[in-house]
């Protein structure tokens, strides 16, 4: 069974279009739950063709149920605990930071991590806080072999200074769907401080075109925060006094 799956970058498809007929050919039963149909994978028009002959043979040995029904359960978070607990920030000012239990790292904070043996700049890393600016994080060559590790052993982050994706480039936009992703499904707590609201993080036809209705779906579960009149309720978890 493969959960999430999806074929984004073309090594990976090479890989799957190995795996799936020796998997098919030992009558191995195979299930695939997926954000995007068959004729979806592997969007990208320079490598699409030469995947065409796995999603056909997907197509043939495996029956398609589309489960896209009217209503995202996700937006029913109770925001009790977990990621559906974190925040959105859109630009708040250090009072409004201060109100979560924030305040913005000191330079002698600043750490060099290597969760995966590339080195990562933190802001802040402490075991009850991991503070990243999106830059360190996304502008650079990480992947989720990072993410996973640091969240093994951090569950509370902050991901500050994200800006929106549309100008942020392909990669760094990608890396970012990435990153959210394993954020949620190792239900860590985040706070994301951001220059636009989820609505607008991203345009439809930009960067992570492919993902950007899954992305928007994950972070829709979090409160946001927009300007300096916005209440947090008495449970937010403070980091800082």
């Amino acid at each position: 069974c493969f959960d999430e799956f999806h074929v984004h970058d073309p090594a990976d498809g090479t890989f799957v279009a190995r795996l799936f007929p020796a998997l098919l050919g030992r009558r191995t039963r195979l299930v695939l739950t997926s954000n995007y149909p068959p004729r979806d994978l592997l969007p990208n028009p320079l490598f699409h063709d030469g995947f065409v002959p796995t999603i056909e043979l997907v197509e043939r040995c495996a029956t398609v149920v589309a489960l896209d029904g009217p209503r995202d359960h996700r937006l029913g978070s109770d925001h009790a605990k977990g990621f559906a607990s974190g925040i959105w920030a859109v630009s708040p000012s250090d009072r409004q930071l201060r109100r979560l239990g924030l305040e913005r790292p000191a330079p002698a904070e600043h750490r060099v991590l290597r969760p995966a043996e590339r080195p990562l700049r933190a802001l802040r890393a402490e075991e009850d806080c991991l503070w990243f600016d999106f830059g360190d994080l996304c502008d650079h060559t990480t992947a989720p072999a990072d993410y996973l590790a640091l969240a093994a052993d951090h569950l509370f982050w902050v991901v500050d200074k994200i800006p929106d994706l549309t100008t942020a480039g392909r990669e760094p936009a990608q890396r970012f769907a990435n990153l959210v992703d394993v954020l949620h499904d190792r239900d860590v707590r985040v706070v994301f401080v951001s220059e636009v609201a989820v609505s607008e993080l991203a345009a439809p036809a930009g960067p992570v075109a492919h993902d950007i209705g899954r992305l928007r779906s994950r972070l829709a579960q979090l409160r946001t925060i927009q300007d300096t009149s916005s209440r947090t309720d008495a449970g937010t978890s403070r980091v800082r006094r």
